[in-house]
């Protein structure tokens, strides 16, 4: 009984890794491009978590995994476009806020799909 609970907390735990490994990456992504650091550290420090992640996943799991990793760096790096102004509209924030979600959204499968025609073609 406890083998199958213990193998159920190995994949749940793996997956967690996994996920905060992503989330790692995206932001570290978001605030060198912020930042406008060298193209040197940025490689580096914000897409060496992500590779750990997609090492021996299949490229439907890269996909999901580079897709979540751009969509956290594009909705961070492109807050600033939404960000309040005197004397607007909150209806306006909001269609503002669905553009540039939907946007980085879009920006996010991009990079996912070319991330995983790389890793598919290199196999």
């Amino acid at each position: 009984m406890w083998g199958g609970v213990e193998a159920l907390l190995h994949i749940a735990l793996n997956a967690l890794k996994r996920c905060l490994l992503v989330l790692v990456s995206g932001v570290a992504l978001a605030r060198i491009i912020s930042k406008a650091l060298n193209l040197d550290v940025l490689a580096f420090v914000a897409f060496i978590p992500l590779l750990f992640v997609i090492e021996d996943e299949g490229c439907f799991q890269v996909f999901l995994y580079a897709s979540s990793q751009a969509l956290i760096s594009n909705a961070m790096s492109l807050k600033w476009l939404v960000g309040p102004r005197r004397g607007q509209a909150s209806l306006d924030l909001i269609a503002k806020a669905v553009c540039l979600s939907v946007f980085a959204a879009l920006l996010a499968l991009f990079a996912g799909a070319t991330i995983a025609a790389a890793v598919r073609w290199s196999r």
